[in-house]
């Protein structure tokens, strides 16, 4: 307790503490990692394709029918298993499928022994009975981002509220960010965002960890909210639904997999991997080799070791500072974009050059520089194709940096080809972050 004390002095009347390791991760880059290193051992990747409908034949699907939406152009892609893990939007996608809700086969967070034992169903035990009829319940969680200066914290800190849930205040480089709710969500799953009762009760569970804080709405830099798709069980809140993985499969063959955590996303795509295995070996007779994903590293060019990783980023410090801009930026490319940084960091110094001709100011804008060279490093590698792909999905600064964006945005959103509409709908977005 005393040294949790030292590391936290903000923490008061504390009774007790531990420490331990925990998880922290980047899910959105961690997402983009595993597409990139899945298309550099040849996997087909398509961004902004959604399945609209199935090709069925001999009442089994056969394939997809999508739409680029993009263009409104369809096509077909045909084959011989369908996987559904499209998280809040499973149900969505098995209403697809005709008559789809008749039975699912479910096993729960188990795996089967051997996949050779699965086609189309699974061989349930008498503990894994089949559920008829399985529905989704969307739990929405927020998060909300403040400065580090306000809530200066050396390490995460966990905590529990008076309503028995447990909260988190997580620093990261310059910000701090405070989470998370559990509530039941009942909107559109593609426009989640923060409320005012959201922020309210985050901050009010802060500031009761951390009194002299006294966060405020006004303290509040940016906020996002997501959806967690977890299986219903019936007399249960949202904080009390298990979290565990549950795969089920349609009469005509859709294999759907909900529920489950990030952490544990390698274990869900290794029972469904295995699933499909099994079906291709008994049904079509064709056997594959064992997974090597295990030793498989995310980045094309990883680290070594966290010392290598130090190294790397003090030598990144240097020419950030060079370049005139806040050393944390140094951590921060390290951590989206690992040995790359240095990439985005040559592209920002030509990218000072040609501003500072084209202005005739001296003045070369650092911070714009960086956000154009990150830009076109993302068009060139990461399927960027709208301003909000790169501002969130892939920099993250619309949550732990919107103050580098609006002084930039403008001539950010030129370098899309938007119609003024458009570009209204991006400012709407960055103004509901920190408007409730």
């Amino acid at each position: 307790t005393i040294y949790v004390i030292v590391l936290h002095p903000a923490l008061e009347e504390l009774l007790g503490g531990g420490i331990y390791a925990e998880y922290r991760t980047d899910d959105a880059r961690l997402t983009i990692e595993i597409i990139k290193a899945a298309e550099r051992h040849g996997a087909v990747c398509l961004n902004y394709v959604e399945v609209v409908d199935f090709q069925v034949e001999n009442d089994r699907l056969a394939g997809l029918i999508c739409e680029e939406k993009l263009t409104g152009e369809r096509f077909q892609i045909a084959g011989k298993y369908v996987v559904n893990a499209s998280g809040a939007w499973v149900e969505a996608v098995q209403k697809l499928v005709p008559t789809f809700p008749k039975v699912s086969n479910f096993r729960k967070g188990r795996s089967p022994q051997t996949a050779e034992n699965l086609s189309g169903s699974f061989k349930l035990s008498e503990r894994s009975a089949p559920l008829r009829n399985p529905k989704l319940f969307l739990s929405k969680g927020v998060h909300v981002v403040v400065s580090h200066e306000r809530l200066p914290l050396r390490q995460s800190v966990y905590f529990d509220l008076p309503d028995g849930r447990m909260m988190f205040a997580i620093p990261r480089l310059r910000a701090t960010y405070l989470g998370t709710t559990d509530t039941p969500f009942h909107g559109n799953p593609d426009h989640v965002f923060a409320e005012n009762q959201d922020v309210a009760y985050i901050l009010e569970g802060t500031n009761r960890m951390f009194p002299t804080a006294k966060l405020t709405f006004a303290d509040v830099e940016s906020t996002w909210a997501g959806l967690r798709p977890l299986i219903y069980e019936e007399g249960k809140s949202a904080s009390e639904m298990s979290r565990k993985d549950e795969i089920f499969i349609s009469p005509q063959g859709l294999i759907s997999i909900a529920g489950g955590k990030l952490t544990g996303y390698r274990r869900m795509a290794e029972r469904v991997v295995n699933l499909v295995a099994g079906q291709f070996k008994k049904e079509q007779g064709k056997v594959f080799p064992a997974s090597t994903t295990d030793k498989i590293p995310l980045l094309a060019e990883p680290f070594s070791s966290a010392a290598e990783v130090a190294v790397f980023q003090k030598s990144l410090e240097i020419k950030v500072a060079e370049l005139g801009l806040p050393t944390h930026f140094a951590a921060y490319l390290v951590e989206n974009y690992g040995k790359d940084a240095d990439k985005i960091l040559a592209q920002t110094a030509q990218v000072q050059s040609a501003l500072q001709v084209l202005t005739g100011l001296p003045n070369r804008r650092p911070d714009l520089a960086l956000l154009l060279a990150e830009l076109e490093y993302c068009f060139e590698n990461e399927m960027v194709v709208k301003p909000l792909d790169f501002l969130e999905r892939r920099t993250g600064r619309l949550n732990f940096n919107i103050g580098s964006i609006e002084p930039n945005l403008d001539e950010v959103l030129d370098k899309f080809d938007l119609t003024q509409e458009e570009r209204a709908a991006v400012s709407k977005v960055i103004f509901e972050k920190n408007h409730f």
